[in-house]
């Protein structure tokens, strides 16, 4: 689910739309988040629904830029979040994807607007946020996040099913997100 790229931003109604698809999609709640990715909800993510009503309502905030929702047990949805290079990095988490794509099943896939990449997975208990800690760019959304999951520049690539976190991957991932 993603939105219509090019320079101008979605209307309210639109992503009212999405988000009220991709909920219904996916069994999940969903709340809006201005172009920062800060919710626009007194409540942030507490404050997420599957209300249709209460999507339109979330939705037609003058600041709702993207439809997100929560990662981790609260709505069974882990991502594992690929970005590009940044601020003159040398590296990128396209690195350690392209040594790994092979323990990435085909799973739902969403390119963001800076070219990075989110995967889609059922979500398995323990599994937490880390950011970097796999390796440069490669963050996980678990227990305790966020993501976007529509809105300007975000461009459905796969439409699989959420699948499952492979053993070896979920092993990688919890090494890494845990204290």
């Amino acid at each position: 689910l993603g939105a219509p790229t090019g320079g101008m931003a979605v209307s309210g109604d639109v992503l009212a739309e999405l988000a009220l698809a991709f909920s219904k999609a996916h069994s999940v709640p969903v709340f809006p988040c201005r172009q920062d990715k800060s919710p626009t909800t007194n409540h942030g993510f507490k404050d997420a629904s599957s209300d249709p009503a209460v999507i339109r309502e979330m939705f037609a905030h003058a600041h709702a830029e993207y439809v997100a929702m929560t990662t981790g047990s609260i709505t069974g949805v882990s991502v594992l979040d690929i970005d590009v290079q940044k601020d003159g990095d040398a590296v990128s988490g396209f690195d350690w994807l392209s040594a790994h794509r092979n323990l990435i099943p085909l799973t739902r896939t969403v390119q963001t607007p800076s070219g990075g990449l989110h995967y889609y997975f059922r979500h398995v208990e323990g599994l937490r946020n880390s950011n970097g800690r796999i390796a440069a760019r490669v963050d996980v959304r678990g227990d305790g996040g966020l993501i976007i999951v529509g809105g300007l520049g975000y461009e459905l690539m796969k439409d699989n099913a959420f699948d499952k976190l492979p053993v070896l991957t979920y092993s990688i991932c919890l090494l890494y997100t845990s204290d």
